[in-house]
């Protein structure tokens, strides 16, 4: 899952990185991260079409069953919203749902240090967390790698679901 921050427009290397690992990937987006990715290489990567918007009666799903999510960027706003259980869009409503299933889900946030520094991130952080939800950030590391190597966020991926 892809939110509206520079780094998604380089997902398709997490995508390839995760197939060669063995995974069977879908990309969602949220209706901003959509303007970030490139949805032809991405369905041209995955064979599926990538999402960002719910399905209208009658549609197929179209989704598989997850094994595992990485959301990667995170975005200050769907971090909120998602720990809050606001699921005003397709991503963090699936996110919330994802999880009610008990769904291993690995966030990775990007966001500016201003952002980063509000009460409301560090809380929601800490809600998923205790939720959860493997989360992937060091407040303290410099804002240009505050975002781990997607080679490292595909190795957490694999130790969070070989943990379960």
């Amino acid at each position: 899952m892809a939110c509206a921050a520079p780094a998604a427009a380089d997902v398709a290397r997490l995508v390839e990185l995760a197939q060669s690992d063995g995974w069977q990937v879908c990309v969602i987006t949220t209706p901003l991260g959509r303007r970030f990715v490139d949805v032809d290489v991405l369905a041209e990567l995955t064979g599926e079409r990538v999402r960002s918007d719910y399905r209208m009666p009658g549609e197929p799903n179209g989704l598989p069953s997850a094994d595992a999510v990485v959301v990667a960027p995170a975005t200050f706003n769907t971090v909120n919203k998602w720990a809050t259980g606001i699921a005003d869009n397709f991503a963090v409503a699936l996110l919330c749902e994802l999880m009610g299933f008990g769904v291993p889900i690995l966030a990775v946030p990007l966001l500016k240090d201003a952002l980063a520094r509000h009460r409301a991130f560090g809380a929601n952080v800490e809600a998923l967390r205790e939720m959860g939800v493997r989360v992937l950030f060091d407040p303290a590391a410099p804002a240009h790698a505050r975002m781990p190597a997607w080679e490292r966020i595909v190795q957490e991926l694999g130790e969070l679901v070989g943990d379960e």
